[in-house]
């Protein structure tokens, strides 16, 4: 009973209190889906060595998976894997730039910024308390978090003086192979950003993270061992389970 009530209290105070009189933050603690996952540090670290493998012209881009359907016949989402690897960054409708020439907001330079969706009445309804941007900044370690919505803006103005504009994510079905602005599978609001620019190549190629991605860290290898572990006791449960019949 006590549980029911405490989501009983939840759910009305969600449905009481208008939509702008919600904060960005939310006002229930969150916290990361994998504590025992890569540290912050290594994330950062991923990120510094993929800039530094580029040349000033380049803008890297990388999207979340989109947010599923609450409805129980949609499939259960799944990041995808390169954004991932990137940011350690659990939840969907978010992208990650980085710039390896740097890029100039209000004054300051910023090397990679990480965009989210920040909390809202009906988010936390249907999908529960999720990432905020304090989280973010205090749990993955990026320097910048903004909200999703400032992404084309930014990206519209990064992308002048560039000349190839590299990207990851967002449902497409090829990761490493270059292909032509014009195909489905480009992003629309990366579209609609060239519309500002003129001579831009946009290709999903991206080398440098393919070759990252082959050699598994020290925190990879500890996870694998967990897997394997977990795998390991599954199986002697089940063999000592097992009689003749079943």
């Amino acid at each position: 009973m006590p549980f029911i009530k405490t989501i009983f209290s939840i759910l009305l105070f969600i449905l009481i209190i208008p939509e702008n009189e919600l904060n960005a933050e939310s006002p229930y603690p969150y916290n990361y889906p994998f504590p025992d996952g890569i540290n912050s540090a290594t994330y950062k670290e991923r990120r510094r060595e993929l800039r530094n493998s580029y040349t000033d012209k380049n803008l890297l881009i990388f999207f979340s998976q989109g947010l599923t359907s609450p409805k129980i016949s949609q499939p259960k989402f799944r990041q995808d894997r390169n954004f991932f690897y990137l940011s350690g960054m659990p939840d969907p409708n978010s992208a990650l730039i980085i710039f390896p020439g740097g890029i100039k907001i209000g004054g300051s330079v910023h090397s990679e910024i990480l965009f989210i969706t920040p909390q809202s009445r009906d988010n936390i309804l249907w999908h529960g308390v999720r990432m905020g941007i304090a989280d973010a900044e205090n749990t993955l370690g990026i320097d910048t978090v903004m909200d999703f919505k400032r992404f084309g803006g930014v990206l519209s103005k990064a992308i002048i003086g560039i000349d190839t504009l590299r990207y990851s994510g967002n449902g497409s079905e090829k990761y490493f192979t270059p292909i032509d602005a014009a195909e489905n599978d480009c992003p629309e609001i990366i579209i609609d950003a060239l519309d500002s620019s003129v001579g831009v190549v946009i290709t999903n190629s991206i080398d440098k993270l393919k070759a990252m991605r082959e050699i598994k860290d020290s925190g990879e290898l500890r996870l694998l061992q967990k897997a394997v572990d977990i795998s390991i006791a599954g199986h002697r449960k089940t063999i000592g389970s097992a009689r003749p019949g079943i």
